[in-house]
């Protein structure tokens, strides 16, 4: 067991580590389309390219999850991951056509679903001692400086440099320094491998924990993309150009601190956090797509605390849900529902726009009122099972 001041401090470095590497991915992310169409692709090729590198992302979490846990190689895994996302987005620099772009931008969405659930297993035994709330809320609130840094950050080099080569070139450095802290980490904390348990690993997952990846499958397919918030801005409320980025970077400012207070919320009242999270977060789909122009950014700061919800408290869940010999299968399966229910619930969301606004957003909150009744089930037959 380590104290509270190491774990706060691995947990601290985990964060800076993510963060490095948000700003190498989310960089380049915000550049990809733009990039591509430079080397001939259609707009049909970049859409394609975004969406199966999104669910190729996701997918992949549940097999590396569940490998980590058979094979013990949490920090392994990691370090791979870490590593495959550093050396693809530096090398679309060299990229000669878009396929290579389309091919780099897999192997980066690759890296994401190997590291993500070993680098959760590694969080959680940390945040053990400090509260997985209160643990998960700060890395996703450093995290998060990262997510919001990247796009800024390659939009000064562009204006730099005036190349979208060079930019993406330039984001080894960022890379170079997260695998050097992760280094760091891998180095200087004390962590030992929980004991491989035979029974423990034959161990059946609790009846909450599928009502729990139920909801997580549900409440994502409820969250409307910021994508298609802003379409709807540029072409229902004419919102100006700057307006849109300005709004995004807002819900992402709202996300980093949302997770943090919503995890020091979820260690004092539990799973209740996560229905207090949800009522928070539901009425920003109205408030966004049927108000008017005044309301829409009330709407926003909503979504980027329902976002917050999702990135910090549905990880804090899982450590109360599974053993630990368990957990890195436990989080690639929390990771695939949440992936392919944010993709499917994209397409219908999206379908329903074409069609009609306010059925949309209808469909939005039934979603989300049968998401509040699996977490109210989950209550209850936790509740009974102690």
């Amino acid at each position: 067991m380590w104290d509270k001041k190491t774990a706060y401090r691995f947990i601290f470095l985990m964060g800076i580590v993510s963060l490095c590497m948000d700003i190498v991915y989310e960089g380049a992310r915000s550049v990809l389309g733009q990039f591509m169409a430079t080397l001939g692709a259609s707009a049909i090729a970049v859409g394609v390219v975004a969406g199966v590198g999104e669910a190729l992302g996701y997918f992949l979490r549940f097999l590396f999850g569940y490998l980590a846990d058979r094979l013990r190689l949490y920090w392994f895994f990691t370090f791979l991951g870490y590593f495959l996302t550093g050396l693809s987005v530096p090398s679309m620099s060299l990229a000669v056509t878009w396929y290579h772009v389309a091919l780099l931008t897999f192997m980066e969405r690759l890296g994401k679903a190997i590291r993500n659930p070993a680098r959760d297993t590694l969080l959680s035994y940390a945040t053990a001692t400090v509260g997985h709330g209160r643990g998960f809320g700060l890395h996703e609130f450093v995290d998060q400086l990262g997510a919001v840094s990247g796009p800024l950050l390659v939009a000064v080099l562009l204006g730099v440099t005036g190349s979208y080569r060079s930019s993406l070139a330039l984001l080894i450095l960022p890379a170079l320094i997260s695998l050097a802290l992760l280094w760091v980490a891998y180095r200087s904390f004390p962590y030992e491998t929980p004991r491989r348990e035979t029974d423990q690993l034959r161990t059946s997952f609790p009846r909450t924990f599928f009502i729990y990846v139920l909801y997580v499958f549900v409440f994502s397919m409820s969250s409307v993309p910021f994508a298609l918030i802003g379409y709807h801005l540029k072409t229902h409320l004419h919102a100006q150009d700057i307006h849109i980025p300005l709004a995004y970077s807002l819900a992402m400012a709202v996300d980093a601190v949302s997770a943090l207070v919503l995890g020091i919320v979820f260690d004092r009242i539990g799973m209740r956090s996560l229905i207090l999270g949800m009522l928070v977060s539901i009425p920003s789909v109205p408030i966004v797509f049927l108000t008017g122009h005044t309301w829409w950014w009330v709407g926003v700061v909503l979504w980027g605390a329902g976002i917050g919800l999702q990135e910090s408290l549905l990880r804090s869940v899982i450590p109360h849900l599974t053993p630990h010999t368990r957990r890195g299968t436990a989080y690639g399966l929390l990771h695939a529902s949440l992936g392919f229910g944010s993709f499917l619930g994209g397409l219908l969301l999206g379908k329903l726009y074409e069609r009609s606004v306010v059925q949309m957003v209808i469909f939005s909150l039934a979603l989300q009122f049968v998401s509040l009744l699996l977490l109210l089930v989950m209550d209850y037959t936790q509740r009974r099972a102690a």
